[in-house]
Protein backbone atom coordinates (compact mmCIF):
# COMPACT_ATOMS: atom_id res chain seq x y z
CA UNK A 1 0.00 0.00 0.00
CA UNK A 2 1.37 3.38 -0.99
CA UNK A 3 0.18 6.79 0.09
CA UNK A 4 -1.50 8.72 -2.67
CA UNK A 5 -0.03 12.12 -3.57
CA UNK A 6 -3.60 13.19 -4.38
CA UNK A 7 -4.77 12.60 -0.82
CA UNK A 8 -2.13 12.25 1.90
CA UNK A 9 -3.05 9.50 4.34
CA UNK A 10 -5.03 7.50 1.78
CA UNK A 11 -3.85 4.38 -0.04
CA UNK A 12 -3.22 5.10 -3.71
CA UNK A 13 -6.33 4.38 -5.80
CA UNK A 14 -8.37 5.60 -8.75
CA UNK A 15 -10.99 6.83 -6.30
CA UNK A 16 -8.53 9.02 -4.41
CA UNK A 17 -7.10 10.35 -7.67
CA UNK A 18 -10.62 11.47 -8.68
CA UNK A 19 -11.82 12.55 -5.24
CA UNK A 20 -14.09 15.59 -4.88
CA UNK A 21 -14.72 17.37 -1.61
CA UNK A 22 -11.55 16.15 0.09
CA UNK A 23 -11.15 18.24 3.26
CA UNK A 24 -8.51 17.69 5.92
CA UNK A 25 -10.10 17.36 9.35
CA UNK A 26 -8.36 18.16 12.64
CA UNK A 27 -6.89 15.70 15.13
CA UNK A 28 -8.72 15.47 18.44
CA UNK A 29 -6.29 17.06 20.92
CA UNK A 30 -8.56 18.12 23.78
CA UNK A 31 -11.27 16.89 26.14
CA UNK A 32 -14.76 17.43 24.71
CA UNK A 33 -18.33 16.23 25.32
CA UNK A 34 -21.20 15.19 23.06
CA UNK A 35 -24.49 13.32 23.10
CA UNK A 36 -23.09 10.64 20.77
CA UNK A 37 -19.55 9.61 19.85
CA UNK A 38 -19.33 7.74 16.56
CA UNK A 39 -16.15 5.70 16.06
CA UNK A 40 -15.39 5.26 12.37
CA UNK A 41 -15.98 7.59 9.42
CA UNK A 42 -17.22 5.32 6.65
CA UNK A 43 -20.72 4.76 5.27
CA UNK A 44 -22.10 3.50 8.57
CA UNK A 45 -20.55 6.03 10.92
CA UNK A 46 -21.15 9.09 8.77
CA UNK A 47 -24.73 8.12 7.92
CA UNK A 48 -25.44 7.54 11.59
CA UNK A 49 -23.84 10.86 12.51
CA UNK A 50 -25.81 12.79 9.89
CA UNK A 51 -29.10 11.14 10.82
CA UNK A 52 -28.53 11.82 14.52
CA UNK A 53 -27.53 15.43 13.93
CA UNK A 54 -30.70 15.96 11.92
CA UNK A 55 -32.62 14.73 14.99
CA UNK A 56 -30.98 17.45 17.07
CA UNK A 57 -28.20 15.39 18.66
CA UNK A 58 -24.71 16.74 19.33
CA UNK A 59 -22.42 14.27 17.54
CA UNK A 60 -18.65 13.73 17.36
CA UNK A 61 -17.03 11.38 14.85
CA UNK A 62 -13.56 9.93 15.49
CA UNK A 63 -11.67 8.38 12.57
CA UNK A 64 -8.37 6.55 13.04
CA UNK A 65 -7.16 7.44 9.52
CA UNK A 66 -8.93 9.65 6.96
CA UNK A 67 -12.61 9.96 6.03
CA UNK A 68 -13.52 6.91 3.91
CA UNK A 69 -10.10 5.31 4.40
CA UNK A 70 -11.49 1.76 4.57
CA UNK A 71 -13.95 -0.13 2.39
CA UNK A 72 -16.29 2.86 2.12
CA UNK A 73 -13.71 4.67 0.01
CA UNK A 74 -12.36 1.65 -1.86
CA UNK A 75 -15.28 -0.69 -2.60
CA UNK A 76 -16.88 -1.65 -5.92
CA UNK A 77 -19.40 1.15 -5.63
CA UNK A 78 -22.38 -1.09 -6.37
CA UNK A 79 -25.69 -0.71 -4.55
CA UNK A 80 -27.77 -3.81 -5.12
CA UNK A 81 -31.39 -4.52 -4.16
CA UNK A 82 -32.16 -6.56 -1.09
CA UNK A 83 -29.75 -8.26 1.27
CA UNK A 84 -26.53 -10.22 0.67
CA UNK A 85 -28.68 -13.34 0.15
CA UNK A 86 -31.53 -13.11 -2.35
CA UNK A 87 -35.16 -13.26 -1.18
CA UNK A 88 -35.52 -16.93 -2.18
CA UNK A 89 -32.79 -17.87 0.31
CA UNK A 90 -34.00 -15.42 2.95
CA UNK A 91 -37.55 -16.77 2.71
CA UNK A 92 -36.27 -20.31 3.18
CA UNK A 93 -34.21 -19.31 6.21
CA UNK A 94 -36.58 -16.89 7.96
CA UNK A 95 -40.01 -17.07 6.31
CA UNK A 96 -41.85 -14.70 4.01
CA UNK A 97 -42.79 -12.03 6.56
CA UNK A 98 -39.24 -11.51 7.84
CA UNK A 99 -37.90 -11.63 4.29
CA UNK A 100 -40.32 -8.89 3.25
CA UNK A 101 -39.26 -6.79 6.23
CA UNK A 102 -35.58 -7.14 5.30
CA UNK A 103 -36.36 -6.32 1.67
CA UNK A 104 -38.24 -3.16 2.69
CA UNK A 105 -35.36 -2.14 4.94
CA UNK A 106 -32.92 -2.50 2.03
CA UNK A 107 -35.19 -0.53 -0.29
CA UNK A 108 -35.33 2.28 2.26
CA UNK A 109 -31.53 2.27 2.34
CA UNK A 110 -31.38 2.62 -1.46
CA UNK A 111 -33.83 5.52 -1.28
CA UNK A 112 -31.78 7.19 1.44
CA UNK A 113 -28.73 7.13 -0.84
CA UNK A 114 -30.74 8.72 -3.65
CA UNK A 115 -32.19 11.33 -1.29
CA UNK A 116 -28.81 12.19 0.23
CA UNK A 117 -27.18 12.63 -3.16
CA UNK A 118 -30.02 14.88 -4.35
CA UNK A 119 -30.39 16.91 -1.14
CA UNK A 120 -26.68 17.59 -0.69
CA UNK A 121 -25.74 17.66 -4.38
CA UNK A 122 -23.04 15.01 -3.89
CA UNK A 123 -20.91 14.58 -7.05
CA UNK A 124 -20.58 10.79 -6.80
CA UNK A 125 -21.55 9.78 -10.36
CA UNK A 126 -24.71 7.97 -9.24
CA UNK A 127 -25.94 5.68 -12.04
CA UNK A 128 -28.90 3.32 -12.29
CA UNK A 129 -28.79 -0.34 -13.21
CA UNK A 130 -27.04 -3.58 -12.34
CA UNK A 131 -26.70 -6.86 -14.20
CA UNK A 132 -26.02 -10.20 -12.52
CA UNK A 133 -24.40 -12.72 -14.85
CA UNK A 134 -25.19 -16.40 -14.22
CA UNK A 135 -21.97 -18.36 -14.70
CA UNK A 136 -23.01 -21.91 -13.72
CA UNK A 137 -25.44 -24.36 -15.36
CA UNK A 138 -26.77 -25.37 -11.97
CA UNK A 139 -28.09 -21.82 -11.56
CA UNK A 140 -30.09 -21.79 -14.80
CA UNK A 141 -33.66 -20.64 -14.13
CA UNK A 142 -32.67 -18.74 -10.98
CA UNK A 143 -32.99 -15.31 -12.64
CA UNK A 144 -36.57 -15.92 -13.79
CA UNK A 145 -37.57 -17.45 -10.45
CA UNK A 146 -36.17 -14.46 -8.57
CA UNK A 147 -37.75 -11.91 -10.92
CA UNK A 148 -41.13 -13.64 -10.52
CA UNK A 149 -40.81 -13.77 -6.72
CA UNK A 150 -39.95 -10.07 -6.52
CA UNK A 151 -42.93 -9.17 -8.70
CA UNK A 152 -45.43 -11.40 -6.92
CA UNK A 153 -44.41 -11.08 -3.26
CA UNK A 154 -42.36 -7.87 -2.95
CA UNK A 155 -44.15 -5.39 -5.26
CA UNK A 156 -40.90 -5.07 -7.22
CA UNK A 157 -41.71 -5.68 -10.91
CA UNK A 158 -38.51 -4.16 -12.27
CA UNK A 159 -36.10 -7.09 -12.66
CA UNK A 160 -35.85 -8.82 -16.02
CA UNK A 161 -34.45 -12.30 -16.63
CA UNK A 162 -32.21 -12.45 -19.71
CA UNK A 163 -31.24 -15.29 -22.02
CA UNK A 164 -27.58 -15.84 -22.90
CA UNK A 165 -28.10 -13.92 -26.15
CA UNK A 166 -29.83 -11.03 -24.39
CA UNK A 167 -27.11 -10.93 -21.75
CA UNK A 168 -24.45 -10.59 -24.46
CA UNK A 169 -26.26 -7.47 -25.66
CA UNK A 170 -25.46 -5.95 -22.27
CA UNK A 171 -21.96 -7.35 -21.71
CA UNK A 172 -19.41 -8.59 -24.27
CA UNK A 173 -18.70 -12.00 -22.74
CA UNK A 174 -19.66 -15.62 -23.36
CA UNK A 175 -19.11 -16.37 -19.67
CA UNK A 176 -22.73 -15.65 -18.70
CA UNK A 177 -25.31 -18.36 -19.42
CA UNK A 178 -28.19 -16.12 -18.33
CA UNK A 179 -28.61 -12.76 -16.67
CA UNK A 180 -30.79 -10.71 -14.36
CA UNK A 181 -31.04 -6.98 -15.00
CA UNK A 182 -32.21 -4.71 -12.18
CA UNK A 183 -32.75 -1.13 -13.39
CA UNK A 184 -33.42 0.12 -9.85
CA UNK A 185 -30.05 -0.96 -8.46
CA UNK A 186 -27.26 1.62 -8.62
CA UNK A 187 -23.55 2.35 -8.87
CA UNK A 188 -21.57 5.29 -7.54
CA UNK A 189 -18.08 6.63 -6.80
CA UNK A 190 -17.85 5.40 -3.19
CA UNK A 191 -15.20 7.76 -1.88
CA UNK A 192 -16.95 10.82 -3.32
CA UNK A 193 -20.22 9.68 -1.77
CA UNK A 194 -18.48 9.21 1.59
CA UNK A 195 -16.86 12.63 1.38
CA UNK A 196 -20.21 14.14 0.45
CA UNK A 197 -21.90 12.60 3.49
CA UNK A 198 -19.03 13.85 5.66
CA UNK A 199 -19.42 17.38 4.37
CA UNK A 200 -23.19 17.22 4.86
CA UNK A 201 -22.68 15.97 8.42
CA UNK A 202 -20.24 18.79 9.10
CA UNK A 203 -22.77 21.31 7.77
CA UNK A 204 -25.34 19.78 10.14
CA UNK A 205 -23.04 20.46 13.10
CA UNK A 206 -21.21 17.15 13.45
CA UNK A 207 -17.63 17.54 14.66
CA UNK A 208 -15.31 15.34 12.59
CA UNK A 209 -11.81 14.33 13.64
CA UNK A 210 -9.28 12.39 11.54
CA UNK A 211 -6.06 10.63 12.59
CA UNK A 212 -7.71 10.20 15.98
CA UNK A 213 -7.60 6.49 16.70
CA UNK A 214 -9.71 5.41 19.65
CA UNK A 215 -7.60 3.52 22.19
CA UNK A 216 -10.35 2.61 24.65
CA UNK A 217 -13.76 3.53 25.94
CA UNK A 218 -15.33 3.06 29.35
CA UNK A 219 -18.58 1.26 30.05
CA UNK A 220 -19.79 4.07 32.27
CA UNK A 221 -22.64 6.55 31.84
CA UNK A 222 -21.52 8.81 30.34
CA UNK A 223 -18.78 6.86 28.59
CA UNK A 224 -15.27 8.22 28.19
CA UNK A 225 -13.76 7.60 24.75
CA UNK A 226 -9.98 8.05 24.74
CA UNK A 227 -7.57 8.80 21.91
CA UNK A 228 -3.82 9.43 22.11
CA UNK A 229 -4.27 13.19 22.46
CA UNK A 230 -7.80 13.73 23.67
CA UNK A 231 -11.10 12.28 24.86
CA UNK A 232 -14.86 12.49 24.31
CA UNK A 233 -17.42 12.18 27.09
CA UNK A 234 -20.66 10.90 25.54
CA UNK A 235 -23.96 9.34 26.60
CA UNK A 236 -23.96 6.98 23.61
CA UNK A 237 -21.31 5.33 21.41
CA UNK A 238 -21.72 4.04 17.87
CA UNK A 239 -19.07 1.49 16.87
CA UNK A 240 -18.74 1.77 13.08
CA UNK A 241 -15.27 0.35 12.46
CA UNK A 242 -16.14 -2.76 10.40
CA UNK A 243 -12.97 -4.70 9.46
CA UNK A 244 -10.70 -2.21 11.22
CA UNK A 245 -12.25 -2.71 14.66
CA UNK A 246 -9.13 -4.53 15.90
CA UNK A 247 -9.28 -5.29 19.62
CA UNK A 248 -11.29 -2.21 20.52
CA UNK A 249 -14.36 -4.32 21.37
CA UNK A 250 -13.20 -7.76 22.62
CA UNK A 251 -16.70 -9.26 22.34
CA UNK A 252 -16.55 -8.78 18.56
CA UNK A 253 -12.81 -8.93 17.84
CA UNK A 254 -12.63 -12.72 17.84
CA UNK A 255 -15.45 -12.96 15.28
CA UNK A 256 -13.83 -10.71 12.67
CA UNK A 257 -11.42 -11.93 10.00
CA UNK A 258 -9.82 -9.88 7.23
CA UNK A 259 -11.26 -10.48 3.74
CA UNK A 260 -9.60 -8.36 1.10
CA UNK A 261 -10.92 -7.99 -2.44
CA UNK A 262 -9.02 -6.05 -5.08
CA UNK A 263 -9.78 -3.65 -7.91
CA UNK A 264 -7.91 -2.25 -10.88
CA UNK A 265 -8.72 0.59 -13.27
CA UNK A 266 -7.70 0.57 -16.91
CA UNK A 267 -6.55 3.60 -18.82
CA UNK A 268 -9.47 5.52 -20.42
CA UNK A 269 -10.80 3.34 -23.25
CA UNK A 270 -12.82 5.98 -25.04
CA UNK A 271 -16.61 5.98 -25.05
CA UNK A 272 -17.06 3.88 -28.20
CA UNK A 273 -14.66 1.12 -27.17
CA UNK A 274 -15.90 1.07 -23.58
CA UNK A 275 -19.54 0.70 -24.63
CA UNK A 276 -18.60 -2.26 -26.79
CA UNK A 277 -17.60 -4.00 -23.55
CA UNK A 278 -20.51 -2.90 -21.35
CA UNK A 279 -23.49 -1.40 -23.14
CA UNK A 280 -24.13 1.37 -20.63
CA UNK A 281 -23.05 2.93 -17.34
CA UNK A 282 -24.43 0.15 -15.11
CA UNK A 283 -22.76 -2.31 -12.77
CA UNK A 284 -22.08 -5.96 -13.57
CA UNK A 285 -21.24 -8.87 -11.30
CA UNK A 286 -21.42 -12.64 -11.53
CA UNK A 287 -22.75 -15.45 -9.35
CA UNK A 288 -19.37 -16.82 -8.24
CA UNK A 289 -18.65 -17.24 -4.54
CA UNK A 290 -15.61 -14.98 -4.98
CA UNK A 291 -17.45 -12.50 -7.12
CA UNK A 292 -16.12 -10.61 -10.14
CA UNK A 293 -17.62 -7.14 -10.50
CA UNK A 294 -17.02 -4.36 -12.99
CA UNK A 295 -18.40 -1.15 -14.47
CA UNK A 296 -17.37 1.92 -16.44
CA UNK A 297 -16.18 5.13 -14.81
CA UNK A 298 -17.33 8.54 -15.98
CA UNK A 299 -14.13 8.84 -18.04
CA UNK A 300 -14.76 5.40 -19.57
CA UNK A 301 -12.20 3.32 -17.76
CA UNK A 302 -13.06 -0.25 -16.92
CA UNK A 303 -13.14 -0.57 -13.12
CA UNK A 304 -12.75 -4.28 -12.38
CA UNK A 305 -12.74 -6.14 -9.07
CA UNK A 306 -11.85 -9.77 -8.50
CA UNK A 307 -9.85 -12.13 -6.31
CA UNK A 308 -9.59 -12.28 -2.53
CA UNK A 309 -7.15 -13.04 0.20
CA UNK A 310 -7.85 -13.70 3.86
CA UNK A 311 -5.04 -12.07 5.77
CA UNK A 312 -4.15 -8.53 6.86
CA UNK A 313 -1.57 -7.93 4.11
CA UNK A 314 -2.22 -7.09 0.47
CA UNK A 315 -0.54 -8.66 -2.59
CA UNK A 316 2.69 -6.95 -3.55
CA UNK A 317 1.41 -6.44 -7.12
CA UNK A 318 -2.38 -5.95 -7.13
CA UNK A 319 -2.54 -5.52 -10.91
CA UNK A 320 -0.88 -8.90 -11.44
CA UNK A 321 -3.13 -10.46 -8.80
CA UNK A 322 -6.37 -9.23 -10.38
CA UNK A 323 -5.46 -9.64 -14.06
CA UNK A 324 -6.33 -13.39 -14.34
CA UNK A 325 -9.86 -12.70 -13.10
Amino acid sequence: MTTSPNGPGYPDSYYVATAKGLVERPVLDSEIAADVCVIGAGFTGLSAALNLAEQGMDVVVLEAERIGFGASGRCGGMIGSGQRKDVLEVEEAFGLERSQQLWTFAEQAKQEVRDRVAKHDIPCDLQDGQLIGVHKRGYLGWAQELADALTERYAYPFCRALSAEETREYVATDDFLEGLYDPEAMTLHPLNYTLGIANAASDAGVRLFENSRVLSYSKTDPALVRTAQGSVKASHIVLACNGYLGNLEPRSAGKIMPINNFMVATQPLGEERALELINGRFGVHDTRFVVNYFRLSDDYRLLFGGGENYRPGFPRDIERFVRPY
